[in-house]
Formats: C-alpha cells, structure tokens, sequence
C-alpha cells in the first residue's frame, strides 16, 4: 500500500514506489518528488522491523541536481509491515507502508551528504534594516547589532510577532526558517512644572513622545500674580498646552508679576523725604538722609519708638509701610591743625558749645600768630564767641623764617641759590637744568660724596634752614674711527672727552701717507701733539701716490728716453729702430723671456724694460733670361752673401736682392 502523507509545515513528502530488484533480490525504495523546499535540506530516515529493531539513517541531503532517489541496504524478516520515517526533530514529514513480504530484500537509498542550511529573518518593526543570516541546521544565530528606530528604544529580540517569548541568542539553536522579531516602544519623557516660587507642589509626569501634557492648576505666590507657564526659565516663550507637544525631558516654568506697594518716609522732624514705590520682596535704595539742625540722623526704623531697625541689605517689601527717622543730638570733634607744630590734642563737644583755648603750639624757625577757623588763615577763631555746630578743624598761623637751597655744581653751569621762607611753596619743584662739557650727569645728591639716592624733585616746601645739593658727573668717552682709505687696518677707539689720542700707523701699497684728516676732503689735519677729543670723530688718511722710474735698455736699437711713472698705471709703448732689424717687443728682464703688456701691464715700482729685436731675412739671385729667383739665404748687412746654387761670384748691379 502506498501514503502520500503531508508533514506539518503543509510540505507533501511525495509518492513512495516500491520495486523489486533485477538482482541479489534486493528491494528498491524510490522516493519521488521530495526536493529541497522550503529551507528544507537535511534528513533523518529511521526504518524499522515488526519486532522494534531499530536502523538509523541520518544526515542525507537532497541531490542538487534534482536526483531524488535515496538507497539504504536493510535486512527486513518475512511477513512484517516496514515503516519509513523521514524527519528532523521528529515530526513525521512522511510514511510509507511496504506489505509483507515472503522473501529477504534489501532496502536501497542514495545519499549526498551537504549540511541543511535554514533562513533566519529578521523583523526590525521600522528599524534600520538587518540582513538576513544563512544558519546550518542546530547552529546558534549572530546577534545583530546597532538595531535603531527614532524616539523609539530597543528592547530585545523575541520569537513571536506579539514579543511573547524572547531570542536568546546563546542558547536557541535553528531547527528550520525563522524570523525573529525586534520589541522597541516609543520614548516616553518626563515633564516637570517649576513654579518659581509658588506655593503648589506638582509631581513629574511621564508623557509619550509627541503627545500634549495636561495644564494643571495655578500656583500660588503671596505678593504675585500668576502670569501663566513658559517653556524657558526666563519666562519669555509661552507653553501652548493645546499645540506644543513632548520631544524631550522638558521642565515647564511659572511666570510671577510682583504686586506693587508704596514705601512713606516719615523724617520726624528734618527735611522731607519722598516715598518710593517698590515691588513686593524687592530690596529698596536708601534715599539721601534728612538733615536737622544739631541732630545726626542715626537711621530708618520700622516703628515710630525707633527700636526696630530698617536693613537695607536684608529687608525686603512685604506691603504699604512707613518707615521713621531717628535722631541723636550731634557731638563734634575740634581737631587743632598746628601746621608744624607740636601735636595739641583734640575736643569732643556737644552741639552749640565753646572750645576751650588750648596753650600756644611751638615750632621750630616760626612765630605763632594765632588761632585760625580756615586753612587760609582769613578768618581768626574766637574762644570766647564762637561756638562748635559740626566737627570743625582750626588751624594755626605761623610766620615762617628764611630758608634757602644751594647747588653745587662740580664744574658745571652755575646755578643761583634759592631763596625764601621756611614752608614757602615751590610751585616749580623740577630740579634746575645744569650742563658740563663732556660729561654725563648723573643726578644731584644731598650728600657731597654721593651717597644715598639720587634726587628727582625739590621738596613742594623750602625746608628749614639751608639745603644743599650736589652734582655728580660722569666723563664721557667718545667712539673715534679710523677711514683708511685703502689702507691697513686701524683698531677705531672709545676715548675720554678732552684727551689726546696716539697716532695710529697704516701702511698702502703705491703710496705714502701724508697724516691723518678731519674731513673726507682732506683739508684739515689732525694734530695729534694738540688735538683732544670733544666728541664722537672720524678721522681720514691721506696718501700721496707713488712715482717710479721706467729705464729702456734699447739693445743697439735707437735711443728711448726714460720715464717717470705714477703707481699702478700704464705707459706707452715707445718707439725705436735698428737697420736690418725688427723689434719683437720689450721685456721685464734682460734674458727676454718675461714680455710686457703695455695695454695690460701698471708699473709696481722703479724699473727696466729690454728690447728683443729679429734679424731681417732677404733672397739673393741673379737675373738671367726666363731665371726663375735664385733660393733664400739669409745675407747679413755689409758683407758677402753666401755661396749660392747659381754660381756668381760677387753682388753686381743685375743681382736682385729681395727682402723677406
């Protein structure tokens, strides 16, 4: 009999044929038409007898070229029924029914064995997309990561759409197609309301992303009105409970206006004092004290008694009050300004009282002349008429005797002494300008050795007596520098002012020097014996160009006069002859080997030049008819010319002698 069952995934397993085999009676089981679907790929094949023997085929992998049949040799006993089962993990995915048999078969199946590999997907529900993962039958899953969804957040890998039973991706193994499915649930954000001073109390509220938090009830401030709820602490952009919605943690903020009050001076007695309006628990400025006569202000009060005390830097606006000055009979003090003086002590006197005299003040190069009720000394105070109405300084008067300051000067300029009064203003107190030539000032000391600190001013007062101040100098010392002017080099000098310089040596190829000048012209020497240095100089060497004498040694050629010759420069060539010569040229030196260059050549000192002269060259020949010249001999001047190839004996007048 044979099943065309169905396994649980509605996949048909297909229809199982059953032959017998052309040889050794073995039984051929053909399974047709099962292929890998599905994800479907790897199988386990039990087969087993009537009497529970058991043989286990596993781990066999439909042909991918589409070859279907399987081939297991079995041992089956006569007369029992054969069952087949072909599943993972147990679920029958098919059956088939062999009738009983009387003969011995064997079972055949064809195996290729390649690993079952199943598609695992995965649901992100709006999340960034994940790929799919190939996962060989009973291997663990990858778990992906960076799994990202606006305002939402993640909450795991499940199983089922419905997030029922998650993914544990160290433990769950896949067994056939899966999909696995990403929980995320919206950001949810909390809100809290910051009254700012009101009394009301509101608990943070949770809200979904996007969604409108509810308005609660007005808080309640004493002093204010509630303005209504702002999105910024500074009160400035309106929350709209209707349009603005939650996209983050926000906090929510009271907006107060302060209610108003009227602050009232009472002076109780001294001059008026404006009100002020002011906001509720605000501080306020004190205003300008009240003024009464013989009375000091001792400050606001609370209260008209004046026990309570008004703080300015602490007490804050509650509502419409007044507040109340508090007066004390004043009590002045008499400072008396002896301007020099001994010290005379101070009175404490109650308003509208008399000062008592105190004994004359002493002081030094003066004359007392009184009690005076201004520092101009205008206005003399009497002891016995006038009295004290505010804290009040007299002063003493004083004629001053004469006092001067003196200046040495130490061979500068002289300065005239100055002359007044003991304390007499110096209105200009810069110290007088004071010159010496050649020197540095270096400040004026009170000591005559220079001690102690420079001085930078007179005093603002002539002191008492006689001053004296002294000048200290410094000499200066001036760079002196030498112009060679072609020559050696001299070392330039720093020299004291008014001092004689030694004279320097420089030395110049060609020339003499002729003394050392003041100016580049070369006008005015310097005298070395006489001249001092006054100041920073430069000095120039004058040098007279050398002449030197050029001798010609003419070497039998005619006479050339001698010449006198300025260093470093050219001279002309001169001229001279010899008969039955050619000068060559002149030379330094008397072997005529060292030739000079007049366009190139300067005379370097006292000299002589030779002169080089050639032989002059002739042919000699007689003149026979259609001769050709007789051959070139050399013929010296005035005597027989030499034996020639054409016989003659003598030089006759037919004879041509030719110069070459």
């Amino acid at each position: 009999m044979l099943a065309t069952p169905v396994d649980a995934a509605g996949i048909t397993a297909g229809v199982m044929n059953t032959t017998k085999g052309s040889t050794n009676n073995h039984f051929v089981l053909n399974v047709a038409g099962v292929k890998a679907t599905s994800g479907i790929q790897k199988i386990d094949c039990d087969v087993w007898s009537a009497n529970n023997s058991q043989d286990d085929l596993k781990n066999y992998v439909l042909d991918p070229s589409g070859s279907d049949a399987y081939k297991k040799e079995v041992s089956i006993a006569d007369h029992h029924n054969i069952i087949v089962s072909v599943d993972p993990d147990n679920p029958t995915i098919y059956s088939v029914i062999i009738s009983p048999l009387k003969t011995l078969y064997t079972l055949f199946e064809d195996v290729i064995p390649t690993p079952l590999t199943y598609d695992v997907y995965f649901e992100t529900n709006g999340g960034n997309a994940i790929d799919t993962q190939q996962i060989d039958y009973n291997n663990l899953v990858e778990q992906p990561s960076n799994l990202t969804k606006e305002v939402y957040t993640f909450q795991g890998w499940y199983k089922d759409p419905d997030f029922t039973y998650s993914w544990n991706f160290a433990t769950e193994k896949v067994t056939s197609v899966s999909t696995i499915y990403a929980k995320l649930t919206i950001n949810t954000y909390q809100v809290n309301f910051d009254p700012q001073g009101g009394t009301s109390t509101y608990s943070p509220e949770t809200i979904q992303y996007g969604s409108n938090v509810a308005k609660p009830a007005d808080p309640v401030r004493e002093g204010y009105t509630f303005m209504g709820w702002f999105s910024d602490v500074t009160c400035e952009i309106p929350w709209n409970f209707e349009l603005n919605t939650i996209k983050a943690n926000t906090t929510i903020y009271g907006k107060w206006d302060a209610l108003t009050y009227t602050v009232t001076y009472n002076a109780q007695g001294g001059t008026d004092i404006s009100s002020q309006e002011a906001d509720y628990d605000t501080l306020i400025i004190a205003p300008t004290p009240p003024q009464k006569t013989g009375y000091a202000f001792a400050g606001w009060y609370k209260d008209a008694g004046c026990t309570s005390v008004w703080t300015w830097a602490s007490d804050r606006v509650k509502g419409d009050m007044t507040l109340y000055a508090k007066w004390g009979i004043n009590i002045y003090t008499v400072t008396f300004d002896t301007q020099g003086g001994n010290a005379i002590a101070a009175q404490t006197l109650s308003h509208d009282s008399l000062v008592t005299k105190p004994a004359d003040p002493v002081r030094s190069s003066y004359t007392f002349g009184g009690w005076f009720r201004d520092d101009a000394l205008t206005t003399a105070w009497d002891f016995a008429v006038n009295r004290v109405g505010m804290d009040l300084t007299i002063y003493a008067k004083w004629t001053a005797n004469e006092a001067r300051i003196e200046f040495v000067t130490n061979g500068g300029n002289a300065i005239a002494p100055m002359v007044a009064t003991t304390d007499a203003l110096i209105v200009n107190t810069a110290l007088p300008p004071i010159t010496k030539d050649g020197y540095l000032f270096n400040g004026w000391y009170v000591a005559a050795d220079f001690s102690g600190d420079v001085v930078t001013s007179l005093p603002g007062k002539f002191p008492i007596g006689t001053t004296t101040y002294y000048a200290s100098w410094t000499i200066n010392k001036y760079a002196i520098v030498f112009m060679e002017n072609g020559g050696t080099d001299v070392t330039n000098l720093n020299q004291d002012f008014d001092t004689l310089i030694a004279e320097p040596t420089t030395t110049r190829t060609g020339y003499t020097f002729a003394g050392w000048f003041r100016d580049t012209e070369l006008t005015n020497p310097w005298n070395f014996a006489t001249d001092k240095i006054v100041g920073a100089t430069t000095l120039y060497a004058k040098w007279q160009i050398n002449s030197y004498t050029v001798t010609f040694e003419e070497n039998s050629g005619s006479a050339v006069t001698d010449l006198t010759q300025d260093f470093n420069t050219t001279i002309v060539q001169p001229s001279t002859s010899r008969y039955g010569y050619t000068l060559e040229g002149w030379y330094k030196d008397a072997g005529l080997t060292q030739k000079w260059d007049f366009a190139t050549h300067t005379i370097q000192g006292n000299m002589t030049l030779y002169a080089k002269w050639t032989e002059d060259v002739f042919q000699v020949g007689t003149i026979f008819p259609d001769a050709n010249l007789a051959e070139a001999v050399r013929v010296e001047m005035n005597k027989r010319p030499a034996r020639l190839s054409n016989p003659i004996t003598t030089i006759t007048s037919k004879t041509v002698i030719q110069h070459v």
